[in-house]
């Protein structure tokens, strides 16, 4: 697109935005999740024009939604639904001269090779388990005025939802001693899927649209630095320390065990090339997660650590050579 027209694309792109993070005020399934796709233009636009629209169009939310809601939650969306998309368009369109793919890289015709996806991914978990860390932080000083807090919001949302009314007391208490401890943890992990889902549709709308973008690896092809494991072994270490500090260890390694999950898909996408049973595979796969959740992620995030140890994927594809992009 010629000229400044950009500009009006990304105005436009910031009041969708703000309009798709207004579901936050009406709790429903589908309010819910217009919410979760309000990163969705700041992508496109990012992704297709470059930085300076990705942050113009987070500034034209901001102002849609201080003039519709309030500056409080204009400052709520810059922080959980405008940062991220505006950081990883920055990487996302980062690239260096060709020299071999470390990391998986995608290249392109002009000799460039273009950030990682793998680094992509880690740097999305770890936004992730930051903004989850400062809003509980925001919530109260220590542990116990953390999940007294959320305690409080979960007995509010079944009250609404009538839940307490129908229910005995001591459920309801056990209902709200899980909830406050579960949400940060569950709200971590979907964040990152979200966020991660957004930036994958996006750049999948601007190919269908003819927009010339990055190029994209396969996703066979995702990988980790392996200092990833440090970095997962380290959260995992913080999870047992006493108080808040555990409480953001917990979060912060509930981020990346869900990036190590996406790793660990990408490491059967590569295994099953080729595979006349592959379709079968892959659909049973992601329909055990929908069905039993943690019991297909956990096995998942293991393979990932074998392939990041052993090299599983480059000594199968040495019998079996991958198909070329």
């Amino acid at each position: 697109m010629s000229g400044r027209s950009w500009i009006v694309m990304a105005v436009a792109a910031g009041a969708l935005s703000g309009v798709a993070f207004l579901g936050i005020i009406a709790p429903s399934l589908v309010s819910i999740l217009m919410f979760y796709m309000s990163p969705l233009p700041l992508f496109m636009v990012g992704l297709a024009f470059g930085l300076p629209a990705a942050a113009l169009a987070a500034l034209s939310g901001l102002v849609f939604i201080s003039f519709v809601l309030s500056l409080k939650a204009a400052a709520f969306y810059v922080v959980s639904m405008a940062i991220a998309p505006v950081v990883l368009v920055h990487l996302a369109l980062k690239w260096r001269p060709a020299a071999g793919a470390a990391e998986g890289e995608a290249a392109d015709d002009s000799g460039r090779e273009w950030y990682p996806e793998g680094r992509l991914l880690l740097w999305t978990a770890f936004m992730g388990g930051a903004l989850v860390s400062v809003l509980l932080l925001m919530t109260g000083p220590d542990l116990e005025t953390i999940r007294a807090t959320l305690s409080q919001m979960a007995g509010q949302m079944l009250k609404m939802s009538g839940a307490a009314d129908e229910l005995p007391a001591d459920q309801v208490e056990r209902l709200k001693e899980f909830v406050s401890v579960a949400t940060p943890l569950v709200s971590t992990a979907f964040w990152v899927v979200a966020m991660l889902f957004n930036l994958w549709l996006a750049a999948k709308l601007l190919r269908a649209f003819g927009y010339e973008t990055r190029p994209w690896a396969p996703f066979w092809k995702l990988t980790f630095h392996p200092r990833a494991m440090v970095a997962l072994a380290v959260a995992s270490f913080a999870t047992f320390l006493p108080g808040v500090l555990g409480l953001i260890g917990s979060v912060f390694a509930v981020a990346l065990l869900a990036a190590f999950a996406i790793l660990g898909f990408a490491v059967i996408h590569g295994l099953t090339l080729g595979n006349p049973w592959r379709s079968a595979i892959l659909a049973v796969l992601y329909g055990g997660l929908i069905v039993m959740g943690w019991l297909i992620l956990l096995p998942l995030v293991a393979l990932a650590l074998a392939d990041l140890t052993f090299d599983l994927r480059r000594k199968y594809f040495r019998k079996h050579p991958p198909p070329q992009d």
